[in-house]
């Protein structure tokens, strides 16, 4: 007897066409173990030479537990926006949560390293999160978070880590960022190397920054930008 899948187990329509595919090429080749799979779903044997897609579609959906292909569909896209607004949602909450902490600047040193690691996985949240739904510009704002965050709660190696990255991913795929991606890629780095002692490598970014931020057109993102300048910690590093 044949267990039903969940389409959870499936990464998603794409994946629920590519298992198709595969099983129809499977069976019009003759393949024996294709061929006894789709017996054992449809309870007759298939003819690999009249096998068709939508024999194959057929075949996918009794698998995971459908009466047709249509069924599947709709239930696994279904599926994926409630996921996407879930993503979405929680994504959002962390990000807000994170700034949070950002706005305060450096976190007491007597706080309690539980409570700090709580700002920090409220980072690492928020970034998978988008990861799961967005494109490059939404891992990179991503990776600013919680480089931003380390900093605040003195996690230098992992701000360092993830400024780099940050500013990576923002070189890598320009396309689809922003005008303000660059240069706050650019002001995580250079808060990030102050950090960890090295302030000359570290002016040079925070100065890139200002002078991309300044060629910002959007009044309000320009603001936003040079706001965060004057946000502490900076470790000594001349940033106002």
């Amino acid at each position: 007897m044949t267990e039903t899948r969940s389409p959870s187990d499936a990464v998603g329509l794409a994946a629920l066409e590519a298992e198709a595919t595969a099983l129809h090429a499977a069976v019009t080749a003759g393949d024996e173990a294709a061929i006894r799979h789709v017996t054992m779903l449809d309870h007759a044997p298939p003819s690999p030479s009249s096998f068709t897609m939508g024999d194959a579609k057929a075949a996918i959906a009794a698998e995971y537990g459908f009466e047709s292909w249509h069924h599947l569909r709709t239930e696994v896209g279904t599926t994926m926006v409630r996921a996407n607004d879930l993503h979405r949602w929680f994504g959002a909450h962390l990000n807000n949560q994170a700034w949070d902490v950002i706005a305060e600047g450096p976190v007491p040193e007597e706080m309690p390293e539980t409570e700090k690691e709580s700002f920090l996985y409220s980072a690492f949240a928020s970034a998978w999160h988008w990861r799961q739904i967005g494109d490059a510009a939404n891992a990179a704002r991503g990776e600013h978070l919680i480089s931003r965050v380390a900093t605040c709660v003195g996690d230098t190696v992992t701000a360092l880590r993830h400024a780099r990255r940050c500013l990576e991913l923002v070189d890598t795929h320009p396309e689809v960022m922003s005008e303000w991606d660059a240069p706050f890629a650019h002001e995580a780095l250079a808060r990030a190397l102050a950090a960890v002692g090295d302030k000359e490598a570290a002016l040079g970014h925070l100065e890139l920054a200002r002078t991309l931020t300044a060629g910002i057109d959007d009044e309000g993102d320009r603001a936003v930008l040079e706001a965060e300048f004057n946000t502490e910690p900076w470790f000594g590093l001349q940033a106002t």
